[in-house]
């Protein structure tokens, strides 16, 4: 009777989003690179899903996403059990989808140096050694400050020249992303001329991150639980307001 009583009595349920109403698993739903937007099936951190659009499979994907990896500090465990940042942890399962290792790229590719991510700056770039020792500069970050860094992104002819056209165009798909809600992120390349000092202070590596090369944009989404619809409809249909925090 008193929990019959304290429901009748309730006049509004506020409620948390993360982890209450959605699953806490940080998902890309989206890839904005070759002049589309291309969609990204599966769920949460388990590395099963397709990249593509309409049955077209995303061209070069390992070159697209390799980048993407790297730039993560996440790891999934072989339980599918994520261990960092959920975002970072999506960026690091839409490159497993396409094929990617994160362990075996990490050590081919290994950090050198990093600019760690500052709310100032709005990104972060890791610097890396590649197979054939040609150093390279990553860059992760809010779009709006990179797009304004880039000079080539992935075209439809492979690498080419962003024009202001295109660089318009790009920022139409992410506003679009932005207004369905996704978190939106950019990831950029430059090769460099040569590898950076492992022990340089942050300040002086950050002139080297310019003249990039877009990889991808990435929207990102906290799928909501199964049993959400139903207990909001509920809540609804009692006409209990609901407010989430």
């Amino acid at each position: 009777l008193a929990s019959v009583d304290n429901e009748a009595a309730t006049t509004a349920i506020y409620t948390d989003k993360t982890g209450t109403l959605t699953l806490n698993q940080m998902t890309a739903r989206e890839l904005v690179t070759h002049g589309r937007t291309w969609h990204v099936t599966g769920e949460g951190y388990e590395p099963t899903g397709t990249i593509g659009d309409d049955g077209e499979e995303l061209p070069e994907a390992r070159d697209v996403l390799l980048p993407v990896v790297l730039c993560s500090d996440a790891q999934i465990t072989a339980d599918g059990e994520l261990k960092g940042e959920p975002t970072e942890g999506a960026l690091l399962v839409v490159g497993m989808k396409a094929g990617i290792d994160p362990n075996e790229a990490r050590g081919r590719y290994p950090r050198t140096n990093a600019i760690a991510f500052d709310s100032s700056r709005k990104y972060m770039a890791p610097f890396h050694t590649r197979d054939d020792d040609e150093p390279v500069v990553l860059v992760k970050g809010a779009p709006s400050v990179l797009l304004d860094w880039c000079v080539t992104w992935w075209g439809d002819a492979g690498r080419e020249e962003l024009t202001e056209d295109v660089r318009g165009r790009i920022h139409d798909e992410i506003d679009a992303l932005s207004r369905q809600g996704r978190r939106v992120l950019a990831v950029a390349s430059r090769a460099l001329d040569a590898p950076v000092d492992p022990e340089a202070l942050e300040d002086d590596l950050v002139d080297e991150v310019r003249d990039l090369h877009l990889q991808a944009g990435g929207g990102i989404v906290d799928p909501a639980r199964t049993e959400a619809d139903e207990a909001i409809d509920r809540c609804r249909s009692a006409g209990i307001p609901r407010k989430m925090i």
